[in-house]
Parts: structure tokens; C-alpha cells; sequence
């Protein structure tokens, strides 16, 4: 049976959650094949500008890398929400950067707004915990460990699926 293959991504400064999806058949079955996180110790990511910028690079490069193991054909990133302008926002802001350069020169990719996530998936709340939407994603997909970022990973890209029209930006 013929499938295409997706992988949502969650980056962060040191944590990057990822999921690979497979949709199969011409109704659109959408099946979780795997996940997981790439982690880059903080104190290593306070070094200078291209200490900072080689360890994104880094784990680009690994997401890429297990990207192309699975065969993905497409990359759909959740847009960052900026409330509060801090360090580590900044931080997040450089790394997001840097994934998504990596990403785009290999893979299309496509960004859906963290608020079209929460909306799909508990309506006009806007206040939704990591908690509560790594809960939501246990359920709907049935795994028992699960992190914030790898059910943020999952999220994006059941979103990006079940709107089909809700894709924000589109890089090629």
C-alpha cells in the first residue's frame, strides 16, 4: 500500500520534539509511526554566536537526518507564539531560525499558527496547558510516554492534516 510520509516539528533552543505520521490510502488515514525529542544541554548553547548557531545547526541536521530515514516528503512546523520578549525566547526565536533555514533547503515546509492548533483541538480556549494538550494527543493517538514537545510535534501536523486548508505559510 502506497503512503506519504509527514514529520511535525516542535523546535526549541534545546529541545526539539519531532513525530512521523504516515497517511495511507486516497481517504486519508493518518497513523503515528514515531516520535521523539533531540535535546542539546542548555550550558552548551550559552557559548558564543557560532557556538550557539553550530549546535542548531547540529540538531538540524539530525532531525534532517532522521527525516530522510523515514522517507519524509514533508516538514510542518508550528509558528511560535512570542509573549514576553526574554533570553530564552531569544534563544528559541535563533534556533527555530536556524531549523527552519536547514529544513526548507531539503524538505517543503509548512508552518501552522500555534493558535490554529489550539483552536482545532479545544475550540475558542485560548489558554490551553502543555498538559492538556499532551493528554489530548495520548488519547488520540495512543502512546503512553509523551513530552510536551513530541505531543506539540504531534499536534502540528494532526492539525495541518485535518484542516487541510489552515496552512499559514508555505516555504518552498
Amino acid at each position: 500500500m502506497k503512503y506519504r510520509v509527514y514529520m511535525g516539528i516542535d523546535p526549541s533552543y534545546t529541545k526539539t520534539g519531532w513525530a512521523i505520521f504516515h497517511e495511507y490510502g486516497s481517504f486519508g488515514d493518518l497513523h503515528l509511526q514515531d516520535y521523539g525529542t533531540h535535546v542539546i544541554e542548555d550550558e552548551y548553547v550559552k557559548g558564543d554566536e557560532s557556538t550557539k548557531y553550530q549546535q542548531y545547526k547540529e540538531m538540524a541536521d539530525a532531525i534532517s537526518l532522521i527525516a530522510a530515514n523515514e522517507g519524509v516528503k514533508q516538514v510542518i512546523i508550528e509558528s511560535m507564539f512570542i509573549g514576553v520578549i526574554s533570553q530564552p525566547m531569544i534563544r528559541s526565536v535563533e534556533a527555530r531560525s536556524v531549523i527552519m533555514a536547514e529544513l526548507s533547503q531539503r524538505y517543503p515546509l509548512e508552518i501552522v499558527h500555534a493558535m490554529t492548533v489550539k483552536k482545532h483541538f479545544f475550540g475558542k480556549r485560548a489558554k490551553v496547558s502543555k498538559a492538556e494538550m499532551k493528554n489530548e494527543m495520548r488519547k488520540r493517538f495512543q502512546v503512553e510516554s509523551l513530552n510536551e514537545h513530541e505531543a506539540d510535534a504531534m499536534a502540528v501536523v494532526a492539525t495541518w492534516f485535518d484542516e487541510d486548508v489552515s496552512k499559514d505559510v508555505v516555504i518552498a
